[in-house]
């Protein structure tokens, strides 16, 4: 037999199935791999916000890891969408983290790199920007406006910094920072070695601070809040404590009779729709307890599910009834916390919620967890957040009354303390507006 003689019809048929098959859906012909992806594609047209702009993408996308076909669905959409996100089943991982700050396993501080601030040298510092108590970082005696200059005896960079969120125990260089008025510059002024413990659980403390100044005729309200969420996700709920110290906290404030109320969400990035309103049912007088505090719009699918929130109105008799709140924010400023303010805008008054700080981050959206049997989760943007009015016009963030970058600042107070830039700056508004 001439083998020779076979090549040819071999290679016709070879070609013809090779063009056949070019640009045809081959999914299907791989469901075990490609069904996490379907799901999704069919999970986001029924919740997501934008659901309507999803479409199968190429064959070959679906053969991709969940975030990466993930990214690919939202960019459809063509909305900017900052806020959904694909996780893979972990509790490893800090969703919510701020800056360089993650509860999960950290050493309990955020931090800045910068170039040396006294201009002697083109050195990198980390700035410490907050220190959580109960930290390693605030067990070796770490402050805010504390420069971290080397790590494990090395100088710090841009790159070895990354060594500061998590790790080891390491050794640090720790300078501080002061004004030399002969030279009206500035000067280093202490050089410190400390050892930070192995980093760990951080529990971060929803109200960590809360006080009233006496400020000779003037009392003045102030209350941290770093989230807006009854519990940490990795954590069994405990919604009671939450609104134990919560209740605990307005009705210390409530005894307290403050003429003037500053509330600092500038830490604040996390939490919930009805814990968003139950703050505000606290602040508000009781006549507004039987009013809309906020809007929800969801998509065409999910239409039954647009619905008003109502201040609380349980909360007869404990609200502070202040006609009239500073709110301290930053560009960690997100959701519950914008919510908040943009709801409480339109109770009080635009003139009656002034803000101190900077622009926030702008989610004007409420996202919802999606679990899958896939070993991932999709939190979806579902829902605009509107105002009694159904205004959700906020996606480039609530804008400041008062600007001010706290970081442009020589020195960073503990929170709390009256010399604090975004804190002074809202004692000095409050003045400005009474006078």
């Amino acid at each position: 037999m001439n083998l020779k003689r076979h090549i040819p019809i071999v290679l016709l048929w070879t070609s013809i199935i090779l063009v056949s098959s070019c640009g045809e859906d081959r999914t299907y012909e791989y469901e075990e791999k490609t069904e996490r992806s379907h799901w999704m594609i069919d999970t986001m047209k029924e919740w997501y916000l934008w659901g309507d702009s999803i479409y199968e993408p190429e064959w070959k996308d679906f053969f991709a890891a969940p975030p990466d076909f993930f990214k690919k669905l939202t960019g459809m959409s063509k909305m900017n969408d900052k806020w959904s996100y694909c996780a893979i089943d972990t509790t490893l991982i800090d969703y919510h983290e701020r800056g360089q700050f993650n509860h999960i396993n950290s050493y309990g501080m955020d931090f800045v790199v910068m170039t040396d601030p006294t201009g002697s040298t083109t050195r990198s510092y980390a700035r410490v920007t907050s220190v959580l108590p109960g930290s390693p970082a605030a067990e070796c005696g770490m402050r805010r406006n504390d420069f971290i200059s080397s790590i494990d005896g090395a100088k710090l960079t841009s790159n070895n910094s990354t060594l500061l969120k998590s790790g080891k125990s390491r050794t640090l260089e720790i300078s501080r920072i002061g004004t030399d008025e002969e030279a009206e510059g500035l000067v280093w002024t202490s050089t410190t070695e400390v050892e930070l413990p192995a980093s760990r659980y951080v529990e971060d403390y929803a109200f960590p601070l809360d006080t009233v100044y006496d400020m000779g005729d003037l009392r003045i309200g102030y209350i941290m809040c770093t989230r807006m969420q009854p519990h940490a996700p990795e954590k069994e709920a405990n919604t009671e404590d939450y609104l134990s110290d919560m209740e605990r906290i307005f009705s210390s404030m409530k005894s307290m009779s403050p003429d003037e109320l500053v509330i600092d969400l500038r830490l604040c990035n996390d939490g919930t729709m009805d814990m968003a309103c139950r703050m505000a049912s606290y602040v508000v007088s009781a006549e507004h307890l039987d009013n809309v505090f906020a809007c929800t719009f969801w998509n065409k699918h999910k239409e039954e599910r647009n619905s008003e929130i109502l201040y609380d109105k349980s909360l007869t008799g404990k609200t502070l009834g202040m006609h009239r709140i500073f709110v301290i924010t930053s560009n960690y400023t997100t959701g519950a916390a914008e919510w908040f303010v943009h709801s409480l805008r339109t109770t009080l008054g635009e003139d009656n919620v002034l803000v101190v700080g900077e622009p926030t981050a702008g989610q004007n959206v409420m996202t919802y967890a999606v679990p899958s049997d896939y070993r991932f989760t999709l939190y979806l943007a579902v829902a605009y957040v509107a105002d009694s009015e159904g205004n959700y016009d906020y996606a480039s963030g609530l804008q400041p009354d008062m600007g001010i970058n706290e970081f442009e600042y020589v020195e960073l107070y503990p929170y709390g303390d009256l010399r604090e830039s975004l804190l002074a700056g809202a004692v000095e508004f409050i003045y400005g507006v009474r006078e």
